[in-house]
């Protein structure tokens, strides 16, 4: 739209140019014969007065053409409308005609020397524009020269004191025609000595690189980007070697042609230092590398801390221990993991710590995402730099659950085996010493019956032994099982005709539910697990009630299922009774005869087969023992 607009705009000022002047000329006749109407009775012989000024605005205005136009018009309308006969173009009488040439030729005169007085004013005028431009320009030219005198004063000024040393080489055959003071102090030359110079002498020659190849390597970078940066090895007059970070490039001199501008700052001390500091960085990234490493590979959890005692860093065995991620342990989110109970001391023993900057010993107990409780003993020292300043902590943290749960089952086997075995061995002291003593001397029945009583706890005894024993040797892996292919249903049979007569005993029915599945298992520690299920149904069931032994197929494994209807287990009861020493009911070791070992033992048959236990049990309808073994794949 804009360049239509002009466009248009142009147009017309072509228009206005080139018949704007012919209108004036109309315009001037058409006011000049009005003049003339109006002033007839006062002009007689002088009809053409308003005529020639016309003609002489006409030409000031447009030039001869326009004036000449207005020539025409005026005679036109002398001739038409003051000439006898008025209103035609034509007339008999000569001395009208004669008045009419003459008017004419006037015109025209005056037409010419105004429109070439006009002419030569506009060149006057031209001349002294162009004059006026050609002074400007020549002082423009002196302010600009002087300006360029001035800077390339001042450019030597600044060459001169530089703290970079500046050398220009002359591109067609490499040789120094200037250096400023800081290049010839940096190489080591006297004022104008490297003037004449073939700049490879500036090289340090080493590893088979001549200073030539150096040069070259250097013209061939600035010709190909027209500007390069580099470092270079130079040598200074003496030849001592040093380092240079240079920039150079190509300008054009008024005197000497193509040249080289190069820039050269010495780095010796600063790329010595680069090398100490990235040596450093090596050294200490090989540092944190074996830190790292032993870190990660370190039994217990590391966490270090700034000054404040926020987390910087935790290793894989923390992470574990707190089940938590990297990121999650850092800053103030470890206290997150703490539990709850612990989080106030903790806190308090923390910032004693960090305030007095001492270390401490504490315990503490770290919550899982899925709610396990695991017991820590948490250490903290400080970090001292060289120069005895805090620099942060350091701390290790050891799980100590397990050490808890073995401590706590050390003290609760020492004190159920020694009432296992005391209570026992009483029992058949006292029974022995009795008969020893001659007290039953004459009463052989009550003597037979101390006898028999010695003879049970003794039995007792062995089991308890036995059961610990086995035990043990099971949960050390000492017992290699000797495992083949067995059918479950044969399994089922054995433990049957093994318990059959503690059943008839107890008034208890067996049912068995089985079909041929063949199992990997050593088959007598099987029956050994069936016949410690079904022993115990078979104890804890009210008479006339059935145990039932039962099998089902699975994809992968084998289930098997002992049912009874006795008097079930409670709810938190569930997993404990697996292990040693946990019964139901405390008095069951005296009532049934159990020594709490056998659901231990159990478990420990069923994890070396690659299976798994469990029961589920409602409290006065009974309870369903389960543990699966891998099946044969066809």
């Amino acid at each position: 739209m804009r360049k239509l607009i002009k466009g248009q705009k142009g147009i017309v000022m072509k228009f206005e140019r080139r018949f704007l002047p012919y209108a004036v000329a109309i315009g001037a006749t058409a006011i000049a014969l009005f003049l003339t109407f109006s002033l007839e009775p006062f002009l007689h012989r002088t009809i053409g007065a308003f005529f020639y000024i016309a003609i002489i605005v006409t030409a000031w205005y447009g030039g001869w053409r326009s004036g000449s136009v207005t020539v025409v018009l005026s005679t036109l309308a002398i001739n038409y409308w003051f000439i006898v006969p008025q209103h035609q173009f034509w007339t008999e009488r000569s001395e009208d005609i004669v008045q009419l040439i003459i008017f004419v030729l006037v015109a025209f005169l005056i037409n010419f020397l105004t429109s070439n007085f006009r002419d030569s004013k506009q060149k006057i005028e031209q001349l002294n524009h162009h004059l006026l431009e050609t002074v400007m320009e020549q002082k423009h030219t002196q302010l600009i020269l002087l300006e360029q005198a001035q800077l390339l004063d001042l450019q030597a000024v600044i060459t001169r004191n530089m703290a970079e040393g500046i050398c220009l080489i002359r591109v067609e055959d490499a040789i120094i025609i200037y250096t400023n003071p800081k290049f010839e102090q940096m190489f080591g030359y006297e004022s104008g000595e490297l003037n004449g110079q073939h700049v490879s002498i500036l090289n340090y020659a080493s590893d088979g690189v001549t200073a030539e190849d150096i040069n070259q390597a250097i013209r061939a970078a600035v010709f190909q980007n027209s500007e390069a940066s580099y470092e270079v090895h130079n040598v200074k007059k003496d030849g001592t070697p040093f380092w240079c970070s240079a920039t150079s490039s190509v300008f054009r001199h008024p005197n000497y042609g193509d040249v080289f501008v190069a820039v050269h700052q010495d780095i010796t001390l600063a790329k010595h230092l680069e090398e100490v500091r990235l040596q450093a960085e090596q050294e200490l990234r090989q540092s944190e590398a074996k830190f790292r490493s032993l870190s990660d590979c370190s039994p217990v959890g590391i966490f270090m801390t700034d000054i404040q005692g926020l987390r910087v860093y935790t290793n894989r065995c923390y992470q574990q221990i707190c089940d938590c991620t990297f990121e999650e342990a850092l800053g103030e989110g470890w206290i997150q993991l703490v539990h709850p109970e612990d989080r106030e001391p903790v806190i308090t023993n923390w910032s004693k710590a960090v305030s007095q900057k001492q270390g401490f010993s504490d315990e503490v107990r770290y919550v899982h995402k899925d709610g396990i409780i695991r017991f820590c003993r948490v250490q903290l020292a400080p970090i001292l730099s060289v120069s005895g300043e805090l620099i942060g902590y350091v701390s290790t943290v050891e799980d100590v659950t397990e050490s808890k749960v073995i401590e706590k089952m050390k003290s609760e086997f020492i004190s159920v085996v020694s009432h296992e075995l005391r209570t026992p061995l009483a029992s058949i002291r006292g029974s022995l010493g009795l008969l020893a003593a001659g007290v039953f001397k004459n009463k052989p029945e009550t003597a037979q019956q101390m006898l028999d009583i010695a003879i049970h706890d003794t039995e007792r005894l062995v089991r308890l032994v036995n059961d610990i024993l086995d035990l043990e040797r099971l949960q050390s892996h000492k017992v290699n099982l000797n495992q083949q292919w067995c059918d479950a249903t044969t399994l089922l049979e054995q433990t049957v005709e093994t318990v059959r007569p503690l059943a008839v005993q107890g008034q208890i029915s067996l049912s068995v539910e089985s079909k041929s599945v063949r199992v990997w298992a050593d088959s007598d520690r099987i029956i050994q697990t069936l016949v410690n299920l079904v022993s115990n149904a078979i104890k804890f069931s009210p008479p006339q009630t059935t145990v039932t032994l039962s099998i089902q197929d699975r994809a992968d494994w084998v289930l098997f299922q002992v049912q009874d209807r006795g008097r079930g287990i409670p709810a938190d009861k569930l997993e404990s009774i697996f292990e040693r020493f946990q019964q139901v009911d405390a008095s069951d070791s005296r009532q049934k005869g159990g020594t709490g070992l056998g659901l231990a033992i159990c478990k420990s048959i069923v994890r070396q087969h690659g299976g798994k236990i469990w029961v589920e049990s409602v409290l006065g309808q009974g309870s369903d023992f389960y543990f699966t073994l891998p099946k044969l794949l066809d």
